[in-house]
């Protein structure tokens, strides 16, 4: 198997592959699912690492069914692909929740961060209980909940900017919301986050409470 780096002459079966899981208690695990499997015909789908024959760490995704005749399980059948790139961004992203998070703590900033892909919030700072008076699971399960709060005579202005993100730079805007019953104005930034190659995968900003509109930022504007 490629994944696992052997030699030609290495004799492959299921029980020997456990021997490359890396953690001694998902290697128990797995083959508790494999039993599982063979036995109850119960299908698995894990992620987990492994130690190569040439001893490289990688991250895979085994996922495994059972073919079963007269109550009989005949065959075993499943495939195994390497995760490391998806496992990567995905730590990656804990850790920018994780500074988020600690930045979010010392300001009063509603901070947030929104993935294209998914078009899912990744994150939400706890400063939108205050300005919005939600909680930032109302922003997970439903990424349009921000839409319902601005004021309907800036809500055109509001949702232009935010379609014109694929821009370089971002933008800056000022607008009022309103929030249980009252009024506010906001200033809010926005400016893209790229990837290696630079391609935009992420935008990220800021929403603050301000005492009153400035002049200058009272319509679309790019973010230097």
């Amino acid at each position: 198997c490629k994944i696992f780096e052997l030699p030609a002459d290495y004799e492959t079966h299921t029980e020997a592959l456990f021997e490359f899981i890396l953690s001694d208690e998902k290697r128990i695990h797995i083959q508790h699912q494999y039993l599982r499997l063979v036995e109850l015909g119960k299908p698995f789908d894990e992620e987990f690492q492994i130690q190569t024959f040439e001893n490289h760490i990688h991250w895979v995704r085994c996922m495994a069914q059972a073919e079963f005749e007269n109550g009989t399980c005949m065959r075993t059948f499943g495939v195994i692909q390497q995760i490391d790139a998806r496992m990567q961004q995905h730590q990656q992203l804990i850790q920018v929740a994780q500074t988020f998070q600690s930045l979010s703590r010392s300001i009063d900033d509603v901070m947030w961060l929104f993935n294209l892909k998914s078009e899912q919030f990744e994150f939400v700072s706890e400063s939108c209980i205050k300005l919005f008076g939600c909680k930032p699971e109302d922003f997970y399960q439903n990424p349009k909940q921000w839409q319902q709060y601005i004021h309907p005579a800036d809500r055109d202005k509001v949702n232009n900017a935010h379609e014109s993100r694929t821009k370089e730079h971002g933008f800056e805007i000022s607008y009022r919301i309103i929030a249980e019953g009252q009024e506010k104005w906001v200033f809010e930034k926005c400016f893209p986050v790229k990837n290696e190659a630079g391609e935009i995968i992420r935008y990220s900003g800021t929403i603050r409470e301000i005492d009153e509109p400035n002049p200058d930022l009272n319509h679309q504007s790019a973010a230097k």
